[in-house]
This record gives structure tokens, sequence and C-alpha cells, in this order.
């Protein structure tokens, strides 16, 4: 069976740029999966995403949409892809039920049907005393509640979702988990772009780690941190510990005279046996172990990008 997305060698350079925005991308999602697409800002994550839906052509490469090229299936993406971007400005003139009843009518539902479903997801996310409000009006988590519940107006076999939970508070960043697990089955792909490797990790079968325009490793995600732990190290004043973990990776300050350092798993012992043996003199040491944040995996993936 053919994936989802079959897109070979991605390029897109925007004027005035020095560096692609993104750089010979190659990516395949099967039928079924939920994808995680992981980046800082600028890593080039959404010109990925507005490529894989036709919004901006790429440069170079090509994007495959159910076997189909769609540079020449424009039709395709619109009967197969619900798509929620970052700001969907194209629904803050609209009331927040215009906007819902309007999303799931443009994809094909009949009037009763888009009103039913209208009213059914207003009340699922907690929208419908918001229900005449305009959307630019209301508050930034509100419109990303607006957002979903028009992406879900309408079934499509494949959600693009950049940033879902972005803005929201935890009780609805849980209610949106909680509905992608749910989604989650043979004839539903999922597309879930995001900064926050928690939320991946809770969710996704596999992701993907973008940096600088380029896609530089695709896990599950217990493998991206796995074999990485997080040393953070308080050293006395007049050391000079932070020079000697430079030596294992991008040494960063995280407190008062605390630093931390990302090293592999196995190096662990000789990390700790090295600042023991050249801090002899410099008295105590306090030492934590822990799992990397999310910026250690990018950090990490940036400096090897064969992991």
């Amino acid at each position: 069976m053919s994936p989802v997305f079959d897109i070979a060698h991605l390029t897109k350079r925007y004027p005035g740029q020095a560096h692609p925005a993104n750089d010979d991308v190659s990516l395949q999602i099967p039928e079924g999966e939920i994808f995680g697409l992981l980046g800082p800002n600028g890593a080039g994550k959404t010109t990925l995403i507005r490529q894989m839906v036709g919004l901006l052509a790429p440069d170079s490469g090509r994007v495959l949409l159910l076997g189909q090229d769609i540079a020449r299936a424009p039709g395709l993406v619109a009967r197969t892809i619900a798509y929620l971007p970052q700001a969907p400005y194209a629904l803050y003139d609209l009331t927040v039920a215009q906007a819902v009843y309007f999303a799931g009518h443009l994809r094909g539902l009949s009037r009763a049907a888009a009103r039913a479903t209208r009213d059914e997801l207003l009340v699922a996310w907690d929208l419908q005393p918001l229900r005449d409000r305009v959307v630019r009006q209301i508050s930034g988590g509100q419109r990303r509640l607006v957002g979903l519940a028009a992406t879900l107006a309408g079934p499509r076999p494949v959600l693009i979702l950049d940033e879902p939970t972005a803005g929201l508070d935890p009780v609805h960043q849980r209610q949106v988990w909680d509905w992608l697990l749910r989604c989650r089955g043979p004839d539903t792909t999922i597309i879930l772009v995001t900064h926050d490797l928690n939320e991946a990790e809770r969710l996704a079968d596999r992701v993907g780690v973008m940096r600088a325009g380029r896609l530089y490793t695709i896990e599950r995600p217990g493998r991206l941190t796995s074999d990485l732990v997080r040393l953070e190290w308080t050293f006395p004043p007049g050391s000079d510990g932070q020079q000697l973990l430079a030596g294992w990776g991008e040494c960063r300050p995280c407190g008062h005279q605390r630093w931390a350092v990302t090293v592999p798993a196995a190096a662990v012992d000789q990390v700790l046996a090295q600042v023991v043996t050249a801090g002899g003199g410099w008295g105590q040491v306090e030492v934590r172990a822990g799992p990397p944040a999310l910026e250690d995996v990018y950090l990490a993936v940036q400096t090897d990008p064969a992991r």
C-alpha cells in the first residue's frame, strides 16, 4: 500500500534569505499514523506543511498524496485533508457559529448536516456561549478552539494540525489530546506540528525533528531521549567547571552557578569521573541527572545528524 504522504527532496528558498526554509526534505507517512513534527521557531515546519497542502509551491522536489502528485491533482487536497493553520485568518470576520457551519458546508455537508455538526462541535469544545461572537474578538485560546472545531466539521481522512494546543489552558490542552487519541485508527492519519516533546510523546507514533530547514531524524518518541541524559551541575565560585563540561556539548546556564549539559547515557560515568578528578580542589560540587528537555534534543540532533 502506498503511504498517505510520500515527500521527496523538497526544497524551498524565500527571496532574501541566506539559507533554504526547507533543504532537501524527504518523508513518508503511512496511513493511520499520528506523525509528530518537532522543531524550534524558524525550523521550517510550517513551510513544509504549507507545501504538503498545496499552499506553497516548492522550488524542487515533489509531494505525493495517496500516490498522486498534488501539483497535478489540486482538488485532491481539498477532498482529503482538513488543515488547521497556526492562525486561521479566514475565519476571523465570521461569528463562531458561522465559522464552524461554513467549514462543514464547504466540505460537502448538507445545510442541515452542517448545522447539526456545528451545534455538536460548539458544545464539545465549550464554544456554545460564544456562538454569536466574532472570532477576531475572542481570546487567542478561544480562537484556537474555533479553528479546531472548524477543522473537524466535515470528515476528512487526513488531519494536519499546526500547533493545535498553542495558547490553550491545561484543561483544553488535555481535551485536544484525548480527542486526538480517540481519532487514532487505520482510516485517519494525523500530522501534528508541535514544540512540546511531552505532547509528541503522548500522542505520536513517530516524530521527525527539524532544525534550520533540515529534517534530521525520524524516530519513535521514546528513542529521541532514551540515550541522552541531562546533567545539571552547581559549581562553587572560581571553578572552571563550565569550561570542563563544554567539552561534552553546549553548556548552558540554568540557575546561579548552575550549568546544564546533555550527554549520551553511555558517557555519564566518564563525565562524572572527569569532573571529580578535575574538581578535587573546588570544594563541594552538586550534580543532578534527569531526562533531557526538548531544547537538549534539538541541540543533540543538530550536533549529531546521524541520530
